[in-house]
């Protein structure tokens, strides 16, 4: 990947309405309609209105 791939697709994700904290990433729909980012074996929730804040 060349430098600033990552940094497009985070915009195009992000201006598709997908919430994503990190290009190796993957948004998924939670059940209570927040979006929780699926990371390796962790997942994080975040919420979808505010990209990149984790919820608490």
């Amino acid at each position: 990947m060349l430098p600033g791939e990552a940094n497009a697709l985070l915009r195009v994700l992000n201006d598709a309405g997908r919430v994503v904290l990190a290009p190796h990433l993957e948004p998924v729909p939670f059940r209570n309609g927040d979006m929780i980012v699926r990371g390796g074996k962790h997942l994080l929730p975040v919420d979808r209105h505010r990209p990149g804040t984790r919820l608490s």
